[in-house]
C-alpha cells in the first residue's frame, strides 16, 4: 500500500512538472494571440518550429529519473530511445527534417502567391 502511494505521488509530480514546463512556453504565446504585449523576440521564438513546450513530458521524466537514480539513470532513460541508423538513414532523416522546416517556413507564402 505504501508503494502504491509513492507511485501515485510520482505520477502526480510527473504531470505537474510536464504541464508546468509546457505552459511556461505556451502561456506567453496564448497571451500574445490575445493582443497582450510580449517582446517580439519571445513571440518569434515561441511561434517558430523550435518551441520547447512540446518537450514537457521528456523534461519531467528526466527530472524525476535523475532525482531517483542520479544522472546515470537519466542517461539510461535517454539511451532507451537510441536508434542505430546507417549513414544513409541518418542523412535521409536530417534531410527530411530540413525539408519540413523549409516548407513550414517558406512554403505557404510561395504557394499562395502562385495559386493565382
Amino acid at each position: 500500500m505504501v508503494q502504491e502511494s509513492n507511485v501515485n505521488k510520482r505520477l502526480g509530480l510527473f504531470f505537474l512538472l510536464a504541464y508546468a514546463f509546457s505552459w511556461l512556453f505556451w502561456v506567453p504565446q496564448a497571451l500574445a494571440a490575445h493582443n497582450v504585449t510580449i517582446p517580439v523576440g519571445v513571440t518569434t521564438f515561441l511561434s517558430g518550429p523550435f518551441n520547447p513546450a512540446a518537450f514537457g513530458p521528456l523534461v519531467a521524466a528526466l527530472v524525476l529519473v535523475s532525482l531517483d537514480e542520479g544522472w546515470k539513470g537519466a542517461v539510461g532513460l535517454l539511451k532507451l530511445g537510441k536508434v542505430n541508423l546507417s549513414i544513409i538513414g541518418f542523412t535521409s532523416v536530417l534531410l527530411a527534417i530540413a525539408a519540413a522546416i523549409v516548407l513550414a517556413r517558406w512554403g505557404p507564402d510561395r504557394l499562395s502567391r502562385n495559386s493565382g
